[in-house]
């Protein structure tokens, strides 16, 4: 019965072993798995056009342009709308009660009136309005012989200057020089957009080729210890002396001086690229890494040694 009851106790401790071992086996697989997921959603890749796409949308100086062509658009409206004519109406009505020891002048009296007036500035400079006036008055006075009153005034007015630069086009002027404006806007944001876009080009193709440089290198390296260890196979069995061992640590160390300069090269690419694309947050800027999806394509040019000579003589005006 003890027997039965140690082997028991062992077995349970066994299990209670395996299962223990099996747990902190997931838990650390789990653990790199998480990693590894989160250095993939690190990386970032990325082709030419959509380098280009997030520069233009996120480029703080592009945005600046793009608010300059938008005032520039405001200001040609806001010309035009000086010159819109425009229409004004108002209605006032007012009461008074004046209590007095001589009631014979009245001590109410009310008034209503309603005026309306319209207008338009012209391109020469000058105005012309409308003006109509409309005024209805009672009071209790026994004076008043008409109660209530009535008045109406009707106006025209129109201004033109004659001495100071007057009978010339106005509106015209402004309206070319806002237009001016605008064009200016126009080629000064599609300036910025072209010299951005040929700036992350250049720092697209260097990333590119700083990462093949990389690559390369890391291919010799591993060359050059393939290269090491079969000297030393040859140095030991007598194939070789002594002498060409040291050729092969010298090339090996050399290549790793390659290897190190090349990947600060390819850190100083990326951060240049980085610097383009405008990322949100320093984290970010710091915690992504792009990948260059994109390859360049070596293709073959045909030139006739003539036709060029021609066409440079004939461009060429020194």
């Amino acid at each position: 019965m003890n027997r039965m009851r140690k082997s028991f106790l062992y077995s349970k401790n066994q299990l209670f072993l395996l299962l223990s071992k099996k747990f902190w086996r997931i838990f650390w697989f789990l653990i790199l798995l998480s990693l590894n997921f989160k250095a993939l959603a690190q990386e970032l890749k990325l082709s030419l056009s959509q380098a280009i796409e997030l520069a233009l949308v996120h480029n703080p100086e592009l945005r600046i342009q793009k608010l300059d062509l938008e005032v520039a658009r405001i200001s040609i409206e806001q010309v035009k709308a000086n010159y819109d004519p425009y229409l004004q109406m108002s209605v006032n009505n007012s009461s008074t009660q004046r209590p007095s020891s001589q009631p014979i002048f009245g001590t109410e009296s009310e008034s209503l009136s309603f005026n309306f007036s319209t207008g338009v500035s012209t391109p020469s400079g000058g105005s012309v309005s409308l003006d109509w006036r409309n005024l209805r008055q009672e009071s209790d006075s026994p004076f008043m012989t008409l109660n209530p009153s009535y008045s109406s005034d009707l106006g025209l007015n129109f201004y033109q200057p004659l001495l100071k630069n007057g009978l010339r086009n106005w509106r015209e002027l402004e309206l070319k020089k806002k237009q001016n404006e605008y064009q200016q806007a126009e080629l000064n944001l599609k300036s910025k957009a072209l010299e951005i876009t040929s700036r992350v080009e250049d720092a697209y193709w260097s990333l590119v080729r700083a990462k093949m440089d990389y690559e390369l290198n890391q291919k010799s390296l591993e060359r050059a210890q393939k290269t090491l260890e079969l000297t030393q196979t040859k140095v030991r069995t007598g194939l070789s002396p002594e002498v060409a061992l040291l050729q092969s640590q010298a090339n090996l160390e050399s290549i790793r001086v390659n290897l190190l300069r090349s990947e600060s090269e390819l850190a100083r690419a990326e951060n240049a690229l980085k610097q383009l694309l405008y990322f949100e947050t320093e984290k970010e800027l710091l915690s992504v890494k792009l990948i260059p999806t994109d390859q360049p394509l070596a293709q073959e040019y045909k030139f006739s040694r003539e036709e060029f000579l021609d066409n440079g003589l004939e461009n060429n005006f020194m």
